[in-house]
């Protein structure tokens, strides 16, 4: 049983990795939402997709501040739409370490262009026990 899942997952996977070559992150999400009846597996599959997607652009660049990306969000909360990004250290991450990041990480997404309507980028420290 759980190799049959293990394979629908990686043929699911492939599927969706050949789409993502060709669909921006909104239009990723907006799959997402459509697919209340759908397998939560798939939309699971669709979130990492997406979260892969901004770990790779965002890289090593935050190496240097001792921060990794945690998780990544996108979704739509009171018709505004939010990138949200979570950062994780073995330090504590005060505000200036956020502004620091968001320096880093804000002109590598727009560069990027992965997002092709107006959102809010939502930077934020992981809080220590999660």
């Amino acid at each position: 049983m759980l190799r049959s899942v293990n394979v629908r997952i990686s043929k699911i996977k492939y599927l969706i990795n050949k789409m993502e070559k060709r669909l921006e992150i909104r239009e990723i999400y907006d799959i997402i939402s459509m697919s209340s009846g759908w397998s939560p597996l798939f939309k699971f599959i669709l979130e990492d997709i997406v979260e892969e997607k901004v770990k790779k652009i965002i890289g090593n660049s935050l190496d240097d501040l001792n921060l990794i990306v945690d998780s990544v969000v996108y979704e739509k909360e009171n018709n505004h739409n939010f990138l949200r990004i979570c950062l994780d250290s073995d330090k504590m991450i005060d505000l200036d370490l956020i502004v620091k990041a968001t320096n880093i990480i804000n002109p590598l997404i727009d560069e990027a262009n992965i997002i092709d309507e107006e959102y809010h980028l939502d930077i934020y420290g992981k809080s220590k026990g999660e």
